[in-house]
């Protein structure tokens, strides 16, 4: 029925957002309601969400470039390892850097 108006099949992009609603701000939202506070505020808790999830798929994309396993990313989850992995990808030498052009010929 979704393919009839020209929708696909949803991508890992929109999965995660699904997953993130769901489980980050429905509970938020419940909570917010028994606290007495407006239930609205809980969508402000998916803006940390939805920065992590970009900052993933930002390095698994670099990570395809740098032809590296693209699952590396999970070592994004790890405090302080985390930061080691950014600074060895930023800094260390890509295989598409190190690859020259043939020098053209007349």
């Amino acid at each position: 029925m979704l393919a009839a108006v020209g929708v696909g099949p949803i991508g890992p992009f929109e999965a995660l957002l699904f997953f993130g609603a769901i489980v980050w701000v429905v509970p938020l939202w419940v909570i917010c309601d028994k606290i007495g506070w407006h239930p609205a505020l809980s969508l402000i808790a998916f803006i940390p969400l939805v920065g992590a999830i970009f900052g993933l798929l930002t390095v698994w994309e670099a990570l395809g470039k740098a032809q590296h396993s693209r699952w590396l990313v999970l070592i994004l989850l790890i405090p302080l390892v985390n930061l080691i992995f950014i600074y060895w990808l930023a800094f260390s030498t890509w295989p598409s850097q190190t690859t020259r052009a043939a020098p053209m010929t007349y």
